[in-house]
Order: C-alpha cells, then structure tokens, then sequence
C-alpha cells in the first residue's frame, strides 16, 4: 500500500503485537484480544512479510525544561544512546512507553520534541515550541513530532511552531502506521504552514476540543476532527486534505473562524 506522494511510499502494513508462541522459526502473534484473542493482526500477513522487532522500554519525565542555547538546538536528552541526526530536538524519544508530563521544550529550530515508534505513550500539559521569529524560508519548526506511534494521548498542551504545532507521520524512512493518537483540550498554533499534519500513514488519530490557530491538513484514513476551534492559515485555508488512502474521515462540529489576514 502507498499514499498518493510516490517521494513517500511509507504507507506499509505494521502492527504493535505480542508474540504469543514461537516455535522454531514459526510466530504466533497476539494482540491481547482485541479483535481474535490471539491474531492475525489489522493487516494481513502474508507468508515472507517482514516483521520488525522492536525493544520498547520504559521513559517517564515530569516537570522538566529544556531550552535551545543556539539554532543547532540543545543537547538531545535520549532513554538510548544519540546517533547523530541532522534533525537535532530537545527530546527524542525512541520506542518508548511512558509519559511526559509538566515539562517544556523550547528550541532554536527544528524539532522540539520527537516521539519515534512509542507505544502507550502520554503527553500532558507541556509546552513545546519555537518563540522567536523566523521568516516563511526558514519553514522548518515542529512542536511534536509524533512517527510511527500506536496509542498516544496528548492533552492539555500549548504547541507552537514555524511549520507545524503538531505533525504525525514519518519521514521517508520505513515507519509503523500511526494508530489511535489522539489530541485533546489543546492550544496549537503555527505561523507559516499547517497547524495540525496528518500525514498518510495515520489511521483512527484524532483532534478533539482543540484550538487549532493555522489550519489542518491531513490524509491516511479514518480519522476525526470533532469539536475544535480551527483558524485559518495565513493563506486562508482551514482544511487541506493529502495523501489519502480513503475518504472515510469525519469532522464533526468543529467551528471555522474567519479570519482576515494582512500581507505577510
């Protein structure tokens, strides 16, 4: 399966299961009864497929600040050993569960905070962005920044960026699907581009009671905005849909304040 963009063929079948039994080189996954008890997962699996595993491991911090000292951003803090990135963001966190939770991330430039291949994670009231100003060429700032992630809350948090307050999605890297993220009782705002991003490989992710200060955009499928406040973006557009898979997305009482914009 592929999304719309050929530069992002990301879109591929994946799963957060258990191994229920292996034996010799046969793997019996689980996904604790949620659909079958034991399973086929969401995706079907064919003989062959690859499956990746992954090391999770657990990753709590509360009432923490990391400010940026320069445009190269802070030092990383990492539950795991720094590999050199060229994206350097005050958190990143890799194959985690956990929580975040009273903490701010402010940062030169770039990523603030990057949740990579986290399962079971949660983000409440932090603050995560970039503060000083840069032009529309310099369109490179994240609040969050949420890859390849199954079930993450993030709720009552104030996220600005350049580019996007919130994105959820993936390089062109090989990620898992972003399954069930949800947003809550949150302020977003980005200057120059979108707001809130989903990209195509989301499905089931969620905004709900938001203020969402710069427009959506979104693709992947089955996902729901419902409830929120949703700004323009300065070109005037509150809702921009990419890289769909289906149509199946719902909006749901959202309120579209009109907004006049001056010459930036």
């Amino acid at each position: 399966q592929s999304t719309c963009l050929s530069n992002r063929p990301y879109y591929r079948k994946s799963e957060f299961f258990e191994a229920r039994f292996i034996a010799q080189n046969s793997l019996n996954a689980s996904d604790d009864g949620k659909m079958y008890g034991f399973s086929l997962s969401r995706d079907d699996y064919d003989a062959g497929d690859e499956v990746y595993k992954l090391h999770m491991r657990n990753f709590y911090m509360e009432g923490i600040s990391v400010y940026g000292i320069n445009d190269l951003g802070a030092v990383p803090l990492t539950p795991h050993s720094a590999t050199s990135r060229e994206v350097i963001p005050a958190l990143y966190a890799d194959q985690c569960t956990g929580h975040l939770r009273d903490c701010e991330f402010i940062l030169g430039s770039q990523h603030n905070c990057m949740l990579n291949m986290c399962y079971q994670f949660s983000v409440h009231n932090c603050r995560m962005g970039q503060f000083t100003y840069y032009s529309p060429h310099d369109n490179l700032q994240y609040g969050l920044s949420i890859n390849g992630c199954e079930e993450v809350t993030v709720s009552d948090c104030f996220m600005f960026a350049q580019k996007h307050a919130i994105a959820v999605g993936a390089g062109t890297d090989y990620h898992p699907i972003n399954r069930n993220i949800r947003i809550t009782n949150s302020i977003l705002k980005a200057n120059w581009n979108y707001a809130a991003d989903l990209h195509g490989n989301t499905e089931g992710c969620t905004f709900e009671n938001c203020s969402i200060i710069g427009g959506v955009t979104f693709g992947g499928k089955n996902n729901i905005f419902r409830d929120n406040t949703v700004y323009p973006n300065y070109n005037g557009i509150a809702y921009y849909v990419s890289e769909l898979v289906t149509a199946d997305h719902v909006i749901d009482g959202d309120t579209v304040v009109d907004v006049s914009y001056s010459s930036h």
